[in-house]
């Protein structure tokens, strides 16, 4: 069983009776009080379920390269037009959160804080897509770079056989 959750009583909720919690768009300290709240939650854990607290997940939104914090941004204020994100924003004191690094060879240093908060990380990559019936060459070859750039960046290391 998952929960989606991003206020107390979900995030309770989700520790009483799920395997998993998801959080949105929180930044790591956001994702640290997520984590209390469903602890406190796991302390009614229903019996039967498989471990004494839910694994906690998140997506996080990354974009690299020329324009990355405008492509964060401009999701961010997407979201932040629903008043359950409106309030998460709001609780954090920031307009949006996620990775945006115009250098990507910092990107990896910019996810630590998450993977450190989170038991799996969700990297989802931010592009902006064209919009036009008939793109331009260059929008649609610029978005499919951000995509590479982020998906080699965050691909997970090959398992070292031993």
């Amino acid at each position: 069983i998952g929960v989606a959750a991003m206020g107390p009583r979900m995030c309770r909720l989700g520790g009483e009776i799920a395997d998993l919690v998801q959080v949105n768009w929180m930044n790591p300290e956001r994702i640290a009080w997520a984590r209390q709240q469903v602890r406190r939650g796991a302390e009614g854990r229903m019996a039967g379920l498989a471990a004494a607290e839910p694994e906690v997940a998140s997506y996080v939104r990354a974009s690299l390269g020329q324009g990355a914090a405008l492509r964060v941004g401009a999701e961010a204020a997407r979201y932040a037009t629903m008043p359950q994100y409106a309030r998460t924003f709001a609780a954090m004191g920031v307009a949006s959160v996620g990775i945006a690094a115009p250098d990507p060879a910092v990107a990896p240093a910019l996810i630590e804080p998450y993977l450190a908060a989170l038991d799996e990380t969700i990297v989802r990559p931010v592009v902006t897509m064209p919009a036009a019936e008939s793109p331009d060459l260059n929008d649609v070859f610029e978005a499919l770079g951000v995509l590479m750039e982020v998906a080699s960046t965050f691909a997970p290391a090959p398992a070292m056989e031993s």
